[in-house]
């Protein structure tokens, strides 16, 4: 009989104790909001509760670089962003502690007015990376039917700008866009080792690339680039 086993920690999950998590987070999207085409995947109750402070602190971050361009994501600063701060003041002064007024130009030297700037801190990336480590191994299950730790997979993440996606890339990549407003991503596995290849998109804003692959993989790719 097949064995239920938890996509994050990979503990053997009984029928009492398997739960469903959602990939991504239910808290990404607004109240009374359906999710379409739900991506769900097994977890542990210790795995599927200890990212949600992460979670909610990435959530942040995204809306703070994305309200300005996406109604969800004004819509979900002005409700669920604004909520954390009440019940926890605390939020809302790392919050202001991370920004900065400053004087915006634009590339032809033309000021602009001013513009919020946000300073991310090597711990901030941490607390994202690490709720960008479960969105990857819930995708990589999702559509591989198996926890990339298995087969000695890490995952490498990085920040990208739209302009920085090379068109070679973009013909590889599917794209999976049932819940565009809020979250979209793309994938490319490559054939016989299935090391892959993710981008995910949030608000329609903000942007990042990851990169499965062995450990040994990753260090003849730094090689290569010295």
């Amino acid at each position: 009989m097949k064995k239920d086993f938890c996509v994050y920690c990979g503990v053997v999950l009984t029928k009492a104790k398997k739960e469903r998590d959602h990939i991504p987070s239910k808290a990404l999207f607004p109240k009374g909001k359906s999710i379409t085409k739900p991506i769900i995947v097994p977890s542990c109750g210790k795995c599927n509760r200890s990212f949600s402070k992460d979670e909610e602190y990435f959530r942040n971050f995204l809306l703070n670089l994305s309200e300005s361009k996406s109604f969800i994501a004004f819509q979900l600063f002005w409700t669920k962003l604004k909520r954390s701060i009440q019940k926890r003041s605390s939020i809302g002064f790392k919050e202001m502690k991370r920004m900065k007024l400053v004087d915006f130009y634009s590339k032809g030297g033309i000021y602009l007015g001013k513009k919020t700037l946000i300073k991310i801190s090597d711990e901030d990336w941490k607390r994202y990376f690490k709720v960008l480590d479960k969105y990857i191994k819930g995708l990589y299950y999702h559509h591989l039917n198996c926890r990339l730790e298995d087969i000695g997979f890490v995952i490498k993440h990085s920040w990208l700008e739209p302009k920085n996606l090379e068109p070679k890339l973009l013909k590889t990549i599917k794209w999976n866009t049932d819940n565009k407003a809020v979250f979209i991503y793309g994938y490319s596995f490559v054939k016989k080792t299935n090391q892959a290849i993710f981008i995910t998109v949030f608000y329609e804003n903000v942007m990042f690339i990851s990169l499965v692959a062995s450990k040994a993989n990753f260090k003849k790719f730094k090689q290569s680039r010295k």
